[in-house]
C-alpha cells in the first residue's frame, strides 16, 4: 500500500492527520508515505510529532525536501524511532540543506546517524541530494559525521 502526497502543498495540520489514520489503522501493514517537498518547517513540526503514535504499520518514509532546522530534525527523528518500529526505508534526499555551519552540521550528523541505528528494523536508507539542493554550509559537514556514524 503507498500513499504519494509529495509536492502537495499541505498544511501541516491535514499532514498530521493523514500520518495519525495511517498508524491508528489495525488492518493496515506494510504501507509507504511519501511526504516530500510538503511546507514543514521547524514552526509547525510539532503538529507532524503527536501524529507518530507507536505503530508497525509504516515500512516506508520519504521526508525529502523537507525544511527542518537542527531542533525540528533531531525532534523528528527522536520520535520516529521511538513509534515507528517497523521502518525498513528511509529517504532524506536533500534533506539536510538547512543546516547551517560546521560545528552544529557535526552534532547533527553524529545525533542523526546514532538515531538511525536505533531503528532495529531499518535495510535501505536513501540520503542522496541532487543538484538543486541548498546548502547554507558545505554538504561534507553534515554527511561525513553521519556517514562515520553509520
Amino acid at each position: 500500500k503507498k500513499l504519494d502526497v509529495s509536492s502537495c502543498n499541505l498544511a501541516p495540520s491535514s499532514i498530521s492527520v493523514i500520518i495519525a489514520a495511517i498508524v491508528k489503522n489495525v488492518n493496515l501493514r506494510q504501507v509507504s508515505l511519501n511526504l516530500s517537498d510538503n511546507p514543514i518547517d521547524d514552526s509547525n513540526i510539532n503538529l507532524l510529532l503527536g501524529a507518530f503514535t507507536s505503530s508497525r504499520v509504516l515500512e516506508t518514509l520519504d521526508l525529502s525536501r523537507i525544511k527542518l532546522g537542527e531542533k525540528g530534525i533531531l525532534q523528528l527523528f527522536d520520535t520516529i524511532i521511538r513509534n515507528v518500529t517497523s521502518l525498513k526505508t528511509l529517504i532524506i534526499q536533500d534533506f539536510f540543506g538547512s543546516i547551517s555551519g560546521h560545528i552544529s552540521g557535526a552534532l547533527v550528523g553524529h545525533s542523526l546517524a546514532d538515531m538511525i541505528l536505533q531503528i532495529p528494523s531499518i535495510k535501505k536508507l536513501d540520503i542522496s541530494t541532487t543538484k538543486h539542493s541548498m546548502f547554507t554550509s558545505p554538504p561534507a559537514h553534515v554527511f561525513l559525521p553521519f556517514l562515520q556514524r553509520m
